[in-house]
């Protein structure tokens, strides 16, 4: 189970993964995304972990893409999959910037 400070962390990542490449112009391609460093990571996010983002513009939904086995830190595999979701969902368009302001990130561990 995460502590409080583990789960802000993992929201943060998750936000940061998602809507950094939009923000830094650097668009949704691998070389635009954001990942942590091992070296931010705390606590159990460093550990394995496998997680699913979901992430919702007004209410509905604008992707969600997740992890079933534990095969990298559980921090990195929060960011991973909050970009991909942003990004990769074959069911959904890509975020845009117009609807950073409005998104809602949640993670499942």
């Amino acid at each position: 189970m995460l502590s409080e400070v583990e789960k802000r962390d993992a929201l943060d990542h998750a936000r940061r993964a998602a809507t950094q490449p939009l923000r830094d112009g650097g668009g949704a391609g691998p070389r635009g995304r954001w990942l942590p460093d091992l070296d931010e990571l705390r606590g159990a996010l460093r550990d394995p972990g496998a997680c699913f983002v979901t992430l919702r513009t007004d209410g509905a939904l604008q992707g969600c893409i997740g992890s079933l086995v534990a095969h990298r830190p559980l921090g990195v595999d929060v960011a991973a999959n909050a970009a991909a979701a942003a990004f990769d969902d074959p069911r959904l368009p890509p975020l845009t910037p117009a609807d950073v302001p409005v998104a809602d990130v949640h993670v499942s561990v």
